[in-house]
């Protein structure tokens, strides 16, 4: 019977401590997401977080995103025309564009280093509504036209530095991935032709402690 009780006292210690941390925060930031251009989008957004344990907490955002495919492996192909020569890339021309709301919802991991800096990484599924697609130029390839909600997966990494008790700056480096093809195209000795909006977002942002 003690031990039990001891077992009980302990658990609920331990419990406490984990919990002693549930901070609700408030998030706004605003980056650029690059592709196989040379052009860079703008994207932004704000979110919510709560903090269950001391280290990990959820984070839900809402953001804006310019999402773009720019691939012409037409004129790379057509010039291997003697000689030995593997065509790794599908021979097909796409230029797309696609402007959504992106919500991803994930699982974060937060360590303090010192009293003023903390890293991070976070992990989840994320909610992708389009609002807008155009097919601009489409050249040996049949489009395929999304759907308005598509889910996709998106994980990060960032940094945060503390300047006033309620107050952190960010620094946040996401990826967003497995969208779906935007082309019904699989020629080619390897398919490695970019033929989805997966891609690479930095932001910087505040978040506020309510």
């Amino acid at each position: 019977m003690k031990n039990v009780l001891f077992l009980f006292i302990f658990g609920s210690i331990i419990n406490c401590n984990a919990q002693k941390k549930k901070n609700w925060y408030f998030t706004g930031e605003i980056g650029i997401n690059s592709y196989t251009t040379d052009q860079s989008y703008i994207n932004f957004g704000v979110g919510v977080e709560h903090f269950f344990t001391e280290r990990f907490s959820l984070l839900i955002k809402m953001k804006y995103f310019d999402s773009v495919i720019d691939h012409d492996s037409t004129q790379k192909n057509a010039s291997c025309t003697t000689g030995f020569c593997f065509n790794f890339r599908s021979n097909f021309k796409l230029f797309y564009r696609q402007k959504s709301l992106i919500l991803p919802i994930n699982l974060k991991l937060e360590e303090q280093y010192g009293s003023k800096i903390s890293f991070y990484v976070a992990a989840g599924p994320a909610l992708n509504i389009i609002l807008s697609e155009q097919f601009i130029e489409v050249v040996d390839t049949t489009p395929i036209l999304s759907n308005n909600i598509e889910i996709n997966a998106n994980a990060a990494i960032g940094a945060t530095f503390t300047i006033h008790k309620n107050i952190q700056l960010f620094i946040d480096q996401s990826l967003i991935f497995l969208a779906k093809a935007k082309v019904n195209n699989s020629t080619g000795f390897l398919n490695l032709a970019p033929t989805n909006t997966d891609f690479f977002a930095t932001s910087i942002g505040i978040r506020y402690k309510l």
